[in-house]
């Protein structure tokens, strides 16, 4: 988010912390601590969606539809954490 307004948080762990790396703790924890908070807390996540196109390595028979393959397609983007709004603004 170079170039606008925020705050940027970096962690740093501990070797034994691992667990704090994974998208899904990290979203809880966020969604516990900033749930009522009266700005926007967004986070950075990644999601692996799979979609079928067509085998270009597979053999063509003739009258028969192509053969198709997986192929997984990763999107990245930033989700919203926080969609309560705070008791004293509603």
């Amino acid at each position: 988010i170079e170039g606008s307004s925020g705050t940027r948080v970096i962690l740093h762990l501990k070797e034994d912390a691992d667990d704090y790396l994974e998208q899904s703790k990290l979203q809880g924890l966020l969604g516990t601590y900033s749930e009522y908070i009266s700005f926007p807390v967004e986070l950075w996540s990644t999601k692996t969606e799979y979609e079928q196109v067509v085998d270009e390595d597979a053999e063509v028979v003739e009258g028969e539809p192509p053969k198709m393959k997986t192929v997984p397609k990763e999107t990245a983007e930033w989700k919203l954490v926080n969609t309560n709004k705070p008791l004293w603004m509603r």
